[in-house]
């Protein structure tokens, strides 16, 4: 299986960081369990990788015209058949 390298940037990366905050944020035996600033730090983290992933490499649209053909070939459903 090939996996596009800007995936790697965009989306393994910040979510193993994600994972990381999570198991340091619960890993002090002293607190007992995670605490309401826990929560606000991950929000905030949370946030951080949603906006990296949405607005990383994002580029202009462009337009493409599809024939009625190829719109059928392309389909699902023209893959099972």
């Amino acid at each position: 299986m090939r996996v596009d390298k800007s995936a790697v940037s965009v989306q393994v990366i910040p979510y193993l960081a994600i994972i990381a905050v999570v198991a340091v944020l619960t890993l002090p035996k002293s607190l007992q369990g995670l605490q309401p600033i826990d929560g606000l730090v991950m929000a905030i983290v949370y946030f951080a990788y949603l906006g990296q992933a949405v607005f990383h490499g994002r580029q202009q649209g462009r337009g493409i015209q599809w024939t009625k053909k190829e719109m059928f070939l392309k389909s699902p459903i023209a893959t099972v058949i």
